[in-house]
């Protein structure tokens, strides 16, 4: 498993391809598969009800911050769609898209938290 993160960051450090290097999930057993699919889709509906909260709550923080908070629950809706699409790549064993997803995933990860800075800046 070790061995495979380290092939993986090296090709990632030297800009080499790593579709040779399948996920770490290609290790793991079917039963595993569906663990990790579940999981997923866990993941997702916090991120809906996060979003479904947030929407409600607009009103109630101040005008400045209010375009940051629906921004924000956009975010989570995102995050809920792209793991609900890395339950579906793991189910189909599709490494090349998960890995697609998973950019993805950190790249929204990355926005939701300068929208949280941001939400704390307009408070103030």
């Amino acid at each position: 498993m070790y061995k495979r993160l380290i092939i993986g960051f090296v090709l990632l450090v030297f800009g080499l391809s790593a579709v040779s290097v399948p996920p770490i999930l290609a290790d793991q057993k079917p039963n595993d598969y569906k663990a990790a699919q579940q999981s997923y889709l866990k993941t997702a509906e916090k991120y809906r009800n996060q979003a479904r909260d947030l929407q409600d709550k607009v009103k109630s923080v101040p005008s400045g911050a209010q375009k940051y908070v629906r921004q924000l629950a956009g975010v989570f809706n995102q995050l809920a769609d792209t793991k609900v699409a890395l339950a579906k790549a793991i189910g189909a064993k599709d490494w090349k898209y998960e890995e697609k997803l998973e950019k993805k995933y950190y790249q929204l990860k990355a926005q939701e938290e300068k929208l949280w800075n941001a939400i704390e800046r307009a408070k103030k």
